[in-house]
C-alpha cells in the first residue's frame, strides 16, 4: 500500500485509521532489473538487529465462516541504501514511535509517513530467494561477482 494514498484510499483509510499495526522483520528483499533480469538485494540494519515495517490490518469472513486476518505494509519513495536498488521501499517505524503507530487515537502521523534509511546496508543475493520453496540460508548469503549460484550465473 503506498504511502500517499493509504490515508484516503476507501479500501486502506479504515484500516489505515483504526487498525496499524507492526512488521518486525531483520530485513527485506527489494529486486533490481538489469535489462531482461531482476538481480535480488536483501535490506538491513548495519547492526543486523530486527526493526519494524509500518503496516496495516483487516480481518473478513469468507462465505463459509472462515476468518481471514490478513495486512499489508506502507511503502514510500525510496531513501539511502535502497535508492539504487528500486524506486519505493517499506516505511520503517522508529522504536521510540511504535506506541505511538499502535495507538488508534493518534491523528498526527505525518511524521512517520517519511521513509527513512538511517544505518541500513544492502548486498546482492542469490536468486533462490525467487522461490518461496527455497527456505535456506544461502537466499541471504551475499553473491560473488560472476560465481554460479543453483545454475544461474549472478549478475555480479
Amino acid at each position: 500500500m503506498r504511502v500517499e494514498s493509504v490515508a484516503r484510499a476507501p479500501a486502506y483509510r479504515e484500516s489505515f485509521r483504526k487498525r496499524r499495526c507492526l512488521v518486525i522483520v531483520d530485513g527485506f528483499f527489494e529486486w533490481q532489473r538489469r535489462g531482461k533480469a531482476k538481480q535480488p538485494f536483501i535490506v538491513r540494519r548495519e547492526d543486523g538487529k530486527p526493526f519494524a515495517l509500518a503496516g496495516i490490518w483487516e480481518r473478513s469472513t469468507t462465505t463459509d465462516g472462515e476468518v481471514i486476518d490478513t495486512c499489508a505494509v506502507i511503502t514510500g519513495d525510496a531513501k539511502g541504501a535502497v535508492a539504487a536498488i528500486h524506486d519505493r521501499m517499506p516505511l520503517i517505524v522508529p522504536a521510540t514511535d511504535y506506541a505511538r503507530w499502535l495507538d488508534a487515537g493518534e491523528k498526527d502521523l505525518a511524521d512517520l509517513l517519511v521513509p527513512t534509511a538511517e544505518a541500513l546496508m544492502s548486498y546482492a543475493v542469490s536468486t533462490l530467494v525467487n522461490s518461496p520453496a527455497n527456505d535456506d540460508p544461502r537466499c541471504i548469503e551475499p553473491v560473488v561477482a560472476g560465481a554460479e549460484i543453483n545454475g544461474s550465473l549472478s549478475l555480479f
